[in-house]
């Protein structure tokens, strides 16, 4: 029973951060950013200093 409550509590904080739309919001900064799409879903140890960079600054746009 306290892991249910414990699972609720998680899942209506994740949907009161807009959670579901986190990836959407995190793609479109990619984009932005210049990032090219087939890009987006390589280990970020695949990236170079510059690209990592950008990866960040969409993480914090995409957090809004």
């Amino acid at each position: 029973e306290r892991v249910l409550a414990a699972h609720a509590r998680a899942q209506a904080r994740f949907e009161e951060l807009d959670g579901y739309r986190y990836e959407s919001r995190a793609r479109d900064a990619l984009h932005t950013l210049g990032l090219e799409e087939d890009d987006f879903d390589l280990p970020t140890s695949a990236l170079s200093g510059g690209e990592k960079k950008l990866v960040g600054l969409a993480k914090l746009l995409a957090a809004g």
